[in-house]
């Protein structure tokens, strides 16, 4: 591969870990928020986390 190819995985690969980090970030304020939020964001993760 050449340079972009390589510039292009790396980026990809930090654009994961953002993701990632956010996503976590954005679960733990709603059910801090609201501990009634847990058994929906419970749902989310059981039907969405091995299609993602």
């Amino acid at each position: 591969g050449d340079m972009a190819t390589v510039t292009f995985g790396f980026s990809a690969q930090s654009d994961e870990s953002r993701h990632m980090t956010l996503g976590l970030e954005v679960v733990k304020f709603i059910c801090e928020q609201d501990p009634g939020n847990v058994p929906i964001v419970q749902k989310w993760l059981d039907k969405w986390f091995w299609r993602g």
